[in-house]
């Protein structure tokens, strides 16, 4: 009956830990020792943006422009999650922004003492309004 007991409350014990280890790993960080980073660099990641943004007509039609803010989290495994705008332009633009930010490839994890955690990101996407003169 001790030996049943005891083994009882070393599972119990032990998935304590587990839920607690749990909590840990799901925790956002807003800064680690190695922060995330996009795969090549932030030149890689405007190059990303640049070949990937399709500015939406209906933006080109009411001259709208600007920068969107998106907050997102890298995970773990580089993967990006939870992509919300934070600073707005139009509802048009702030669509295609996290559009494109979901769309990314896999970043370089974040890292805090020596291991990949979640870490919280933003970044702004430009867009950029250019007048055409079709008169010449």
């Amino acid at each position: 009956m001790q030996k049943i007991l005891v083994l009882l409350l070393m599972s119990l014990m032990s998935s304590i830990v587990c839920v607690g280890q749990n909590n840990i790993s799901d925790k956002v960080y807003d800064s680690v020792e190695r922060m995330p980073s996009f795969p090549g660099g932030d030149n890689a990641m405007y190059q990303f943006f640049d070949k990937n943004i399709r500015y939406p007509s209906e933006a080109e039609k009411q001259q709208v422009g600007g920068s969107v803010t998106v907050e997102f989290v890298v995970e773990r495994d580089g993967k990006i999650s939870n992509a919300r705008v934070v600073n707005s332009v139009s509802p048009l633009l702030n669509k295609e922004a996290v559009r494109v930010v979901k769309s990314m490839p896999r970043w370089n994890p974040g890292k805090h003492k020596g291991v990949a955690v979640r870490v919280k990101k933003s970044v702004m996407v430009f867009f950029i309004f250019k007048k055409t003169d079709n008169k010449k």
